[in-house]
């Protein structure tokens, strides 16, 4: 029934359009340049600085996230392939062409990807434009996985010669529906050797073969994070879902509360990122616990190393998710500055309702001008 609904929801959006716009080409352009503007290819492979240390021992490999123009609705896709059901890795998933680091790439992650891409589905590498290096990923089979996102120029879907040994289907997906929470079957939290992840889940109908599709893991996680950088219009988007959340917090009894990540320093001096459950008060205190549940018990006595004055408190956020932690973070600082919690949500629309809440006062006025 999840996965119907989901279905009957895709279609809707497809065909009437709702927040996934038709672009013109200059919009598109612009979501180009934005990711373009993450660089990384000014070496053509990772530092070792640049590779967090879990990741750093860890066999390497690319993928290639190809963003293009869909012709009949001038808006962007990315393409997307189904490995074969006989395969022993990854059998019948979908995912981004790519694969392991060989040899005769000399140690290049952008070279890795356009060598597994032209392998896969045919793609030269002149009709390939590598637009920016995202941060690397674990895969669950112990890989250290770099995307690499570049844009297809005047591609159609029937240049693609796929191989048959690693490809069993190729399909092309507007990217803005990667960018809807409401298009997202399934969200949970994963723990990953010590680390965090956001395991989603989409599925897809592709109109073209009639075909629906799975599409999560680690190619969710990308994709996810390319069309929060690319189809979210800051001015736009920011300004609309501030406005919503602040529509929520219009009452200064409202308690706003939720999960957040939170960087701490260990004794050792060491920062670290630690799961914690927050409840903003409505006497303007943002407490913070372990969990939920131990904030039902304390009710609202957080200790005082665990509680901040947020009357007059200032929050910066900076405009995209954050390349190693894939969250939203912002930071809360009081006191001039003194004192400061730096904190991560999972989502631009979570971010969004913490700042709305946090400057509930700041907001208002906003409200009151544009009105």
């Amino acid at each position: 029934m999840e996965k119907e609904n989901h279905q009957n929801q895709n279609r809707a959006i497809t065909e009437n359009g709702g927040r996934m716009r038709v672009q013109s080409q200059s919009s598109i352009v612009s979501r180009i340049e934005r990711l373009r503007a993450i660089g990384g290819l000014k070496s053509r492979t990772h530092h070792q600085s640049e590779v967090p240390p879990h990741h750093a021992s860890l066999p390497r490999a690319s993928v290639l996230v190809p963003l293009f123009e869909e012709g009949s609705s001038s808006e962007l896709h990315v393409l997307l392939t189904k490995r074969p059901t006989h395969l022993k890795s990854h059998s019948g998933q979908v995912c981004f062409p790519g694969g392991r680091q060989e040899e005769e790439d000399g140690g290049d992650d952008v070279q890795t990807a356009l060598r597994e891409t032209h392998e896969e589905v045919g793609l030269a590498s002149d009709c390939i434009d590598p637009i920016c290096r995202l941060a690397t990923m674990e895969s669950v089979n112990g890989l250290c996985v770099t995307p690499i996102v570049a844009y297809l120029k005047e591609f159609q879907m029937e240049q693609l010669v796929l191989c048959q040994q690693e490809v069993e289907a190729a399909f092309a997906v507007p990217l803005s529906y990667f960018s809807e929470e409401r298009n997202c079957a399934s969200k949970e939290e994963i723990e990953w050797n010590g680390h965090v992840f956001v395991m989603r889940t989409f599925f897809f109908e592709d109109s073209a073969s009639g075909r629906t599709f799975k599409i999560w893991g680690l190619t969710a996680a990308i994709v996810y994070q390319v069309a929060q950088i690319a189809m979210l219009d800051e001015g736009e988007f920011i300004d609309q879902t501030l406005t919503e959340a602040a529509k929520e917090t219009t009452d200064s009894s409202k308690t706003t509360k939720g999960s957040l990540m939170r960087l701490l320093v260990s004794s050792s001096g060491k920062s670290y990122w630690s799961k914690r459950f927050f409840v903003k008060s409505g006497d303007n205190m943002l407490h913070q616990y372990d969990s939920e549940e131990h904030a039902s018990r304390k009710s609202l006595s957080a200790t005082k190393k665990n509680r901040l004055p947020i009357s007059d408190c200032q929050v910066s956020a900076p405009a995209s998710m954050d390349q190693q932690t894939q969250e939203y973070t912002f930071s809360v600082s009081v006191l001039g500055g003194r004192i400061e919690w730096t904190l991560a949500a999972s989502s631009e629309t979570e971010r969004s309702k913490w700042i709305a809440a946090l400057q509930q006062n700041t907001l208002e006025e906003m409200n009151d001008l544009k009105n």
